[in-house]
C-alpha cells in the first residue's frame, strides 16, 4: 500500500505538474521476484535454472508481474539472461545456466509468464531482459569486462536466448550491457544495437542504458 501511494504520487505530479504532463514509465527491477517491501521472494537464477521446470519458472515472473503492476510498475528488469561463462564473474547468481538451450527456455518462459500476449492486462508487464548482448565472458573475469568472443561464439552462445525472448517471445525492452566487444562499446554499435537487435531480430521496443 505505502508503495503503490508513493508511485500514484510520483504519476500525479508528472501529469499535473509537468510541462508536458507525460506520464512515467516505471521500471523495477524483477530478478528474482519484484523488488520491493513486501513483495515475494523467490529463489534465485542458479536454482531457478537448475530445476528445468517451465511451467514453474511461467508461473514464478507471472506472479512477480502481478505483483509490480499492483503497485503500479510497467517494467520488469528481468535476471541476467544470458549463460554463464566463467566461473570468477561475480554476478553469476543473477543468471540461470550455462547452456544455451536452457537459458532460451527460460527466456520465453519469462515473456510468456510476465509479459504475456495482452499488456492492457493489469496483471502483466514489459519484460527487460538483461544484458543485450552478453557480459558473462569477460577477458578478466571481472564485472564489467571487456570481452572478446568470435561472430561464431556470439551467434552460438549468447545470441539464442535473445532469438527466444524478443523474435519467438515478443519481449519489449532490453538493458545494452556494459563492456564493449571485440572492442566497440555495445551502446555505440550500429552492428549490435541496430543490425541484429533491431532488424535481424526485429525488436522494436526500448532500450534502457
Amino acid at each position: 500500500r505505502e508503495m503503490a501511494g508513493m508511485i500514484n504520487r510520483w504519476q500525479k505530479m508528472a501529469i499535473e505538474e509537468s510541462r508536458l504532463g507525460i506520464p512515467l514509465l516505471l521500471i523495477e527491477e524483477g530478478t528474482h521476484g519484484v523488488i520491493f517491501p513486501g513483495a515475494t521472494i523467490y529463489p534465485e537464477g542458479p536454482s531457478l535454472g537448475s530445476t528445468w521446470n517451465m511451467e514453474l519458472i511461467r508461473e514464478v515472473y507471472s506472479q512477480a508481474a502481478h505483483e509490480a503492476r499492483s503497485v503500479g510498475t510497467h517494467v520488469l528488469n528481468t535476471i541476467v539472461i544470458e549463460p554463464i561463462r566463467d566461473p570468477r564473474l561475480g554476478r553469476n547468481e543473477e543468471a540461470y545456466t550455462e547452456d544455451p538451450f536452457l537459458s532460451s527456455c527460460i527466456a520465453s518462459a519469462i515473456v510468456k509468464g510476465a509479459q504475456g500476449t495482452d499488456l492492457t492486462s493489469p496483471e502483466k508487464a514489459i519484460v527487460s531482459f538483461c544484458h543485450y548482448p552478453g557480459q558473462s565472458q569477460p577477458v578478466s573475469g571481472m564485472e564489467r569486462g571487456a570481452m572478446e568472443i568470435s561472430e561464431r561464439t556470439f551467434r552460438e552462445v549468447f545470441l539464442p536466448p535473445w532469438e527466444a525472448g524478443i523474435r519467438e517471445g515478443g519481449a519489449l525492452s532490453v538493458m545494452a550491457t556494459y563492456p564493449s566487444i571485440d572492442g566497440t562499446p555495445a551502446h555505440g554499435s550500429h552492428w549490435i544495437m541496430t543490425k541484429i537487435l533491431r532488424e535481424e531480430l526485429g525488436f522494436e521496443g526500448i532500450v534502457q542504458c
